[in-house]
C-alpha cells in the first residue's frame, strides 16, 4: 500500500519510478539502472530497510536514501549517518512533504527516476 501511494505521489511529481516489493529485488533494479534517489521502508519483507540502504550505498554512495517509518521513533543522526541513510519520512506523509523530500534530496527540480 505505501509502495502504491509513494509512487502515485512521484508520478504527481512527474518522476519516473521503478517499484519493489522486497529489498533484494529493490537492489537488483539498482544494479541494472541509473537512479537519482532510494526510498524504503523500515519494515520490507526479507530484509530491513536499514540494509537495504547499506547495500545500495555500497553499491553508489552518492545516491540519497530515504528511509518511510510508522514506527514514531525518532532516529538520531548518528544512527542515520551509521545506517547509510540521509533522510527519514515519518507515516503517515503528505503528497507535499515527499515531492519537497525529493526536491531537497536531488538539490534540484529536474525530474530523477527513483526506486
Amino acid at each position: 500500500m505505501v509502495r502504491k501511494l509513494l509512487k502515485e505521489i512521484l508520478a504527481i511529481g512527474e518522476h519516473e519510478v521503478d517499484v519493489a516489493a522486497y529489498g533484494s529485488l529493490g537492489i537488483a533494479l539498482f544494479v541494472k539502472g541509473l537512479f537519482d534517489l532510494v526510498f524504503t521502508d523500515i519494515g520490507i519483507p526479507e530484509m530491513s530497510g536499514w540494509e537495504v540502504a547499506k547495500k545500495i550505498k555500497t553499491i553508489n554512495d552518492k545516491v540519497p536514501i530515504v528511509l518511510v517509518t510508522g514506527w514514531y521513533v525518532e532516529i538520531e543522526d548518528d544512527e542515520k549517518r551509521t545506517n547509510h541513510v540521509d533522510r527519514v519520512i515519518q507515516k503517515p506523509f503528505q503528497v507535499e512533504q515527499v515531492l519537497s523530500t525529493v526536491q531537497e534530496m536531488m538539490g534540484t527540480e529536474e525530474r530523477c527516476k527513483a526506486v
